[in-house]
């Protein structure tokens, strides 16, 4: 029984560092109460607020995979918990000026950088490839997409009394640092010293980089779907302001019920899991460049859901398989940091580039109107699931006439 609740409570801790990734939220849904706030500052310096987190943790999530081939990955992540504390935390209590808030918020991305691959990889490091594994990968999505949802909410409710307040909800990264330290395996600690003499090391590979390169391409359209979506309900006339919050919703909840449910999803569709993510976003994309009313939009999010919940689980075991590992034993250092990071820096230049790629992508093809960067991302994303497909198909009949 105390197995079972030591077991119970390492996933607990494992899943908690996905939770961290959502606090940005918070900040988001903040942004209006702090340009209240800060009558004199421009909006676009507010902007900088969210902005600047993309650029920092570029650099720093780069940063995250070089350094744990040298420290133990634990101590880096309490490192990195630690600065999202401090800049997260700190306003809430001292400094009255705009330039304290966005140098905080730096400190903040540092942190938020270093922290992002391990939510992938200590998932990856903790447990071995199989039901256990697949099971927590589908939580750290529902978990995801729940607490996205707790902090925005949060965040809004709080700014709205004052905004330091709502840097004050920052206190929920004290209970995850906590629960980090003293509960999350120290796996690189626990390898024998005959290991470490050894000097086996994990190796990536080409399927990995190619992973990632894909990664950025997927990215730029699933970019272009939060840019727009709330903005094109509007714009079209196909519903108001709190309409458009309900098609962000609906997304989420498909989202979280996909993350719940993984295991079970990928037992059915097996080695085309990826490509019916895919599809199901190049099918959302379809149908929203078509949409005419608010129904219709309602679908759209909700197949967006479907494939952006699928993805990212799946995504995250096809990287796990293309690390290469010594056979006869563990190896003294993990690359699964490293691996993810990779992947991460390249999710963030998809995103940071998304808009000006597609606007060449437009006026290549002709396409004019608030959709025309959806019209461009269906017919990729179909080409790109049909051509998954094949390849899948002609793998899975090679292994099988081997």
């Amino acid at each position: 029984m105390k197995e079972k609740q030591s077991d119970l409570i390492v996933q607990i801790a494992a899943l908690s560092i996905g939770v961290l990734l959502y606090t940005t939220s918070i900040i988001q849904a903040s942004l209006g109460a702090i340009a209240v706030a800060f009558p004199n500052v421009p909006v676009d310096n507010i902007k900088l607020l969210q902005t600047i987190t993309p650029i920092i943790m570029m650099i720093s999530c780069f940063a995250c995979g070089v350094i744990t081939r040298f420290v133990r990955a634990k101590v880096v992540l309490v490192f990195s918990i630690i600065l999202m504390l401090v800049g997260g935390l700190l306003p809430a209590f001292i400094g009255g000026t705009f330039e304290f808030l966005l140098i905080m918020k730096g400190v903040f991305s540092v942190g938020y950088g270093l922290a992002f691959p391990f939510a992938s990889s200590i998932l990856v490091d903790l447990f071995p490839e199989g039901p256990v594994r697949n099971r927590m990968v589908g939580f750290k999505t529902a978990v995801g997409g729940l607490s996205s949802v707790v902090f925005a909410a949060l965040g809004g409710y709080l700014a709205n009394i004052n905004y330091r307040y709502a840097y004050a909800a920052f206190i929920i990264v004290i209970p995850v640092l906590i629960l980090i330290i003293f509960k999350l395996p120290d796996t690189e600690k626990a390898q024998s010293k005959e290991k470490a003499a050894s000097g086996q090391k994990d190796k990536l590979t080409y399927k990995t980089v190619a992973l990632a390169l894909w990664n950025i391409t997927f990215n730029v359209t699933l970019s272009s779907f939060f840019a727009s979506a709330a903005l094109v309900v509007v714009k079209t006339g196909a519903g108001d302001s709190s309409q458009a919050g309900l098609t962000i919703s609906a997304y989420s909840a498909v989202s979280f019920l996909v993350g719940l449910f993984f295991p079970g999803i990928r037992k059915i569709l097996k080695q085309y899991s990826l490509t019916a993510a895919i599809a199901c976003v190049a099918l959302c994309f379809f149908i929203l460049s078509n949409a005419t009313t608010f129904p219709m939009y309602i679908v759209g999010s909700m197949l967006f859901g479907f494939g952006f919940g699928l993805y990212n689980p799946e995504l995250l075991l096809l990287v796990a398989q293309t690390i290469q590992r010594p056979k006869e034993s563990v190896a003294t250092k993990s690359v699964a940091t490293l691996a993810f990071s990779v992947v991460v820096i390249c999710q963030s230049i998809g995103q940071s580039f998304s808009t000006n790629v597609l606007k060449v992508f437009t006026k290549l093809f002709g396409f004019e109107g608030l959709k025309a960067g959806w019209q461009v991302c269906w017919i990729y994303l179909l080409a790109a699931a049909v051509i998954i497909a094949v390849v899948t198909t002609m793998i899975t009949r090679k292994k099988a006439d081997a």
